[in-house]
């Protein structure tokens, strides 16, 4: 997953997967912290 599709993501579907992959058991740092700063980006609007 990179970051364009992160972004074309609905906040819907961004936050399911964001919360999907925090309590999976393999570390998906890099998408946790993109997704993260998207729904951050998102939250300011």
């Amino acid at each position: 997953m990179n970051h364009k599709d992160i972004i074309q993501m609905s906040n819907i579907v961004l936050l399911q997967k964001y919360s999907k992959m925090l309590f999976s058991e393999k570390q998906h740092e890099t998408e946790i912290a993109m997704m993260k700063q998207e729904i951050l980006k998102r939250m300011d609007k």
